[in-house]
């Protein structure tokens, strides 16, 4: 990503009466500048797969990295289009750095992508569906 095309992290929490509790959970959307009309559909994908029955959006499970390569497994009833990993070496406001982004590859229940550099402080997982409904996993930060 990159100036103009920044990532941010927003919390969203839906409930419905007492028919349905939506858990608390982080979503990743790409507010490039082409793309800002396409969030509230994203976000009701997100709202109707748990307050509708609808289909879910990618759930990233547990990311581990194997020498020069990170790892994600990973679960999607509509299959990838892509995967990127996102770091940035920049400090200050998250929301305000330059990132860079690195294509991974997708298998059937797994990511991988190159390791982030050493210069990396933060960097994170983003997988987009076919639907271009896009999660992301937690932020990882360096020395953590």
């Amino acid at each position: 990503m990159h100036k103009d095309s920044s990532a941010i992290m927003f919390l969203l929490r839906c409930s419905m009466l007492s028919v349905v509790a939506c858990s608390t959970t982080w979503l990743g959307v790409s507010f490039a500048q082409e793309r800002q009309t396409d969030n509230a559909e994203q976000i009701g994908l997100y709202i109707d797969s748990f307050c509708r029955g609808g289909t879910p959006l990618p759930v990233p499970g547990a990311m581990a990295t194997d020498g020069e390569t990170v790892r994600l497994s990973y679960t999607s009833a509509v299959p990838l289009k892509s995967a990127q990993l996102h770091d940035t070496t920049d400090t200050g406001l998250r929301s305000k750095r330059d990132w860079q982004s690195l294509s991974a590859e997708i298998a059937s229940d797994e990511v991988t992508a190159p390791r982030p550099p050493a210069s990396a402080n933060t960097w994170f997982i983003a997988l987009t569906d076919q639907r271009d409904a896009m999660v992301t996993t937690p932020v990882q930060f360096a020395n953590q």
